[in-house]
């Protein structure tokens, strides 16, 4: 009977957390996984030996190794290491983001969790916020890791203490810093192959041209074409640096993230002297133009020139079925349907062949029971036993596998064998515009600039943010994604010393963008001093007092106490006041910001206190206890008809510290016919 030969191939990668600013990782997930799936995977193939494949994009690599370093805080951690009365000070936010990262399995599993997320959080009490933070850490220790110490805080079940949340950090420490080192040493015994991605998982197709979306049938792309193959290559050089650096040597395949590939990958990846990667099987029936799925058991090679690369596909079905359905079977069940269908496939083999079941490796478990442990290690063991059936190596299927020789390959990707979930729609779209300006501004640099942030440039050629824009997901969901993708656009400005584009503080989500509208009761005619000459001197016009920070560790800091203003016929008038005596701080207030051109910087130094005005008029403008200005109107400053737009960004000591308003825009309507003329002396 003829061998199949199944390679399990887990690719692992998550995008870039870190706030680059604030050197801080807001978003968990990297630590999540860290913990609940990348140690567990290893520890399952240890104890059983399996053969296995399993990919990690350089950028993943960079943040576990931040992780194990100690090189940057996390939010998460922050807050759950937290002082108690920086507890009760932030609980608003600590209950609200914990809850966030609990899966429904963590839920049910402890039944305290359970009472604390049907709580209101005003209802919170200090014991509460403790137990919430204790038992939250303790949901991502994995069960083999549990020692005497561990399940004695988990037998507690509530009351906890300080003793007891620090101890569970410490011991996620110890646990992340054993990860990298066990799948090296499973590497380095030929247990496993591990290979790469380029640097930042970006959709290598769309980064070498847009239009290569075309062959899709996507029509509807972004205005301006995007088209820098040479970032691939630079990708590939830094993915392939950082490899190098956490495993020793150099990996012998790649995987194109989100299977994403065209017939230029391919001359890519041979002239990086990859020996195979693997894509989707929708791309080989299409290149085949053919529906028969026994195509996808065999391996595949392209030549150029004198070199060649091999090509492995998955099976779709298969993947899915791990990645989406058997989290709701028993295990036992699951496992005998997967054999079932592989000894399917076998039976109908003329010679031997491959199955490559290739998925995300870390996002499925959060759905099975016991994160997924009892059906992989069930999986694993009972393939295991079958005859005929051979767990490998990608490397041992294309040593033992007879290979076909194709000419070229479709393009796509293994979501709907297309590239739409990353273009055509309006966000999308949006998203690679303000890409390509980032990308053009880049070239302007000298040499050492561009060293400095190219790293930042990769940073936003990841796959991420686009995959969260469009149609598919809630606003609720997307809101993270954008934050951070536009905090990375942030950093690179910041970094390059090139001046902030405006687009940077605007959300890409379509309907995100909530103007303010600041009404006023009638005119104003303030005295620019520096101070509130009178009670009255802006009473008619608007008042502003919220403040959202653009930075996440300044928790419950407050730097601006008010903004208020109004017009006249011929002038618009504000006041800032900030909340304490800062010595060192800038003040940016951008007028009609659909337009980079209208920006007025006034900068406190040491106490000295001056203007840096690019418009082509006289400000006048007075600064003591507030900041009084006045703005004569001109015909740019207005962004449409009578109505003035603004926003105001507050820096100290150099750092961005706030945006008013965060996620809009100010309005003023100045026709005297919409004035509320409703004040009463």
């Amino acid at each position: 009977m003829n061998n199949l030969f199944i390679s399990f191939y887990w690719h692992f990668h998550q995008p870039y957390y870190k706030d680059l600013i604030d050197n801080i990782y807001l978003l968990p997930y990297t630590k999540i996984h860290l913990l609940k799936n990348y140690y567990m995977m290893a520890k399952i193939v240890e104890k059983n030996r399996i053969k296995t494949n399993f990919n990690f994009t350089p950028i993943l690599l960079e943040q576990i190794n931040d992780y194990e370093e100690y090189n940057s805080k996390c939010l998460i951690t922050e807050y759950s290491s937290m002082s108690l009365n920086l507890l009760e000070d932030n609980k608003e936010q600590i209950v609200k983001k914990l809850l966030s990262y609990l899966s429904s399995n963590s839920l049910n599993r402890f039944e305290r969790l359970k009472e604390l997320s049907s709580k209101e959080t005003n209802d919170y009490k200090i014991e509460d916020i403790l137990d919430l933070i204790t038992i939250f850490n303790l949901s991502l220790i994995p069960d083999l890791e549990k020692d005497e110490k561990v399940k004695a805080i988990e037998d507690k079940g509530r009351n906890y203490d300080d003793e007891d949340r620090y101890l569970l950090l410490e011991k996620q420490n110890e646990i992340i810093k054993k990860v990298l080192p066990l799948y090296k040493e499973l590497f380095n015994e030929n247990v496993i192959e591990i290979t790469t991605s380029p640097y930042s998982h970006p959709i290598i197709p769309l980064i070498i041209d847009t239009d290569i979306a075309k062959r899709c049938g996507e029509n509807n792309l972004p205005e301006d074409r995007f088209s820098h193959p040479s970032d691939i290559y630079e990708q590939i050089k830094l993915g392939n640096e950082i490899f190098m650096k956490n495993f020793g040597i150099f990996p012998s395949g790649i995987w194109p993230p989100e299977g994403s590939v065209s017939n230029e990958v391919i001359d890519i990846f041979i002239n990086n002297d990859f020996k195979y990667f693997a894509t989707d099987e929708d791309i080989l029936l299409k290149t085949l133009k053919s529906n028969t799925r026994d195509s996808i058991y065999k391996t595949y090679f392209v030549k150029r020139d004198n070199k060649k690369i091999s090509i492995i596909f998955r099976d779709k079905i298969l993947s899915d079925l791990i990645g989406f359905r058997y989290s709701s079977m028993n295990e036992h069940d699951a496992v005998n349907d997967f054999i079932s269908r592989v000894n399917s496939i076998k039976e109908n083999l003329n010679s031997d062949s491959c199955l490559i079941v290739l998925l995300d490796g870390e996002n499925p478990w959060e759905f099975y029971k016991n994160n997924g442990f009892d059906f992989l290690n069930l999986l694993y063991t009972t393939l295991s036993k079958e005859k005929n059936i051979i767990l490998a190596t990608n490397s041992e299927i294309l040593e033992s596998v007879k290979s076909e020789e194709i000419d070229y390959i479709e393009s796509g990707s293994w979501v709907n064998g297309d590239f739409k979930i990353w273009i055509g729609d309006e966000e999308d779209n949006l998203s690679w515009s303000y890409l390509k300006k980032i990308r053009d501004d880049f070239e302007i640099l000298d040499d050492e600039k561009k060293e400095k942030v190219k790293k930042n440039l990769f940073i936003l050629e990841g796959s991420d943010w686009n995959w969260w824009y469009g149609k598919s997901y809630e606003n609720t969901i997307k809101k993270d994604f954008d934050y951070l993708y536009r905090r990375h656009m942030l950093s690179f400005y910041l970094s390059s010393g090139l001046d902030v584009k405006n687009f940077v503080y605007k959300p890409i989500i379509s309907n995100e963008i909530n103007f303010i509208n600041l009404k006023v009761k009638s005119y104003v005619n303030p005295k620019i001093d520096g101070k509130i000459t009178d009670f009255y001197e802006w009473e008619n016009g608007f008042h502003y007092d919220k403040e959202e920070k653009l930075s996440e560790i300044h928790f419950n800091d407050r730097f601006l106490e008010y903004i208020k203003g109004g017009f006249d016929k011929e002038n618009l008038y504000l006041a800032i006041k900030l909340n304490n005596n800062f010595q060192n701080f800038k003040i940016d207030l951008y007028l009609n910001p659909k337009d980079e051109k209208y920006k007025l910087t006034f900068i406190n130094e040491n106490n000295n206190f001056s203007l840096l005005n690019n418009l082509s008029i006289d400000v006048e403008y007075f600064f003591d206890k507030i900041l009084e200005i006045k703005i004569p109107f001109f015909n740019e400053i207005f962004y449409e008809d009578s109505k003035i737009s603004f926003f105001v960004i507050f820096n100290l000591n150099n750092k961005l510290v706030s945006k008013i308003p965060q996620n809009s825009f100010f309005i003023i309507d100045t026709d005297e016919k919409n004035i509320i003329s409703e004040w009463v002396v």
